[in-house]
């Protein structure tokens, strides 16, 4: 008699990964790993696989070409992204990404290795995450009990600390410098800046246009799965960073902060009211917002070579490799202008608000909103700026068609007539 091979499924997160219940984790989706290289071909960084403190912990390490052989470098820890359950330093999208991120801002790139769901549930992640930046931190400390890395202990400018990470990796990312504000990195190390690219946040509350059905979608499901113990569930603040019980924002222990985000992407709601949140939580450093308009969630590490993409990843190279943001005096945002591919929002909280004018979905216009930071005030103030050029718009699109038919009737009359 044949044995039933049947396997129930626990926790079905297709297309990218099946549980069932016997333990079997299925996964349907991620790009091949790739090797490090002394020199890639086409940025020149050379690229190195490490082990962080214990087996458990690994990092892929990106040094981009040097002017000179002692130059220190910014030192930029990463995180990948992947929902916890996917993808890592090793694969071809993150580790070609990295590759152009190196070479564009000229920093040195931890980009580290967590072991991932739903083998390893949460906190695990987070735990390797700061075991990885402890590490880091360490090498700033002469007799640090740990074994150094040339490449950090060479190059690396202690002075100059960002982390950063891309969806569950920008998740990481945010927790872990909250966390550096009650913890103190080893010889007390600080971070300058953080940049959180399409961040996964969710909650139980719709924000934006959500309703409550998008609420218990393939983002919901993903956290259940990866941390089914978490106090809160899905209002647990590490996933939640507005949630009742979680932490105050302006204990964010960094002085700049850039938040990425695309208008299509479902998570991008949540990165604006935290914008929002950050703006007005009393913290004290510079920000720095981009919305990018038509793509979808981490389009630049699927697709680094598009124009938008090459936009952005020069944006974050800038936010790193400076010392301190360029206030924009003045942004663009339009769908009819081609040179201007992303709205970005730059202030200083010291200076008061920048306006709310990164609401997503621009509206089919053809003339530029031109924004002064401060100039609107409220996402009504926005809509009726909006509204007004739309009417203008019209207005202009109507008399060109009256004009267009009193000529053609002209012209049949004079020829009529003929």
């Amino acid at each position: 008699m044949a044995s039933n091979t049947t396997r129930e499924v626990l926790f079905d997160l297709s297309p990218v990964l099946i549980v069932y219940t016997d333990g079997t984790v299925e996964r349907l989706m991620g790009t091949p790993n790739v090797p490090p290289s002394p020199e890639d071909s086409t940025t020149g960084v050379a690229s190195k696989d490490i082990i962080v403190l214990s087996p458990e912990v690994k990092a892929r390490l990106f040094l981009p070409k040097l002017v000179d052989p002692t130059q220190k470098l910014p030192v930029l820890v990463y995180y990948h992204g992947g929902g916890f359950i996917v993808d890592s330093p090793y694969c071809l999208n993150f580790h070609r990404y990295m590759n152009i991120l190196a070479a564009e801002a000229k920093a040195l790139i931890i980009s580290v290795e967590y072991r991932l769901a739903p083998e390893h549930l949460l906190p695990i992640a987070y735990e390797d995450s700061w075991t990885a930046i402890q590490w880091v931190a360490s090498h700033a400390i002469a007799n640090a009990n740990i074994e150094k890395d040339p490449w950090v202990t060479k190059h690396g400018d202690f002075g100059k600390l960002y982390i950063g990470g891309d969806s569950a990796g920008a998740n990481i990312a945010h927790n872990i410098v909250l966390r550096t504000g009650v913890e103190p990195l080893p010889g007390d190390v600080k971070i300058l800046g953080l940049f959180l690219s399409c961040p996964y946040f969710w909650g139980s509350k719709p924000v934006g246009s959500q309703s409550k059905n998008d609420l218990k979608g393939f983002a919901y499901k993903v956290w259940m799965c990866v941390y089914p113990s978490a106090a809160g569930g899905i209002d647990n603040p590490m996933i939640n960073p507005f949630a009742e019980d979680a932490p105050c924002l302006s204990g964010l222990a960094c002085s700049r902060l850039l938040v990425c985000l695309a208008v299509k992407d479902a998570f991008t709601p949540r990165g604006i009211l935290y914008v929002e949140t950050m703006k007005k939580s009393g913290w004290n450093g510079e920000m720095q917002l981009a919305v990018v308009d038509g793509e979808d969630h981490e389009f630049h590490v699927n697709d680094p070579y598009s124009e938008k993409a090459k936009d952005l990843i020069q944006n974050m190279a800038s936010f790193i490799s400076k010392s301190g943001i360029e206030i924009q005096q003045k942004t663009s945002w339009t769908q009819a202008n081609s040179e201007k591919r992303f709205l970005t929002c730059t202030q200083s909280l010291q200076n008061g608000s920048c306006g709310n004018f990164s609401w997503c979905d621009p509206p089919m216009y053809h003339k530029s909103i031109e924004i002064m930071p401060g100039l609107l005030k409220s996402r009504n103030a926005y809509e009726k700026q909006v509204l007004k050029l739309q009417r203008q718009n019209n207005v202009f699109e109507f008399k060109s068609w009256v004009f267009g038919f009193l000529c053609g009737c002209v012209i049949m009359w004079i020829f009529g007539g003929k």
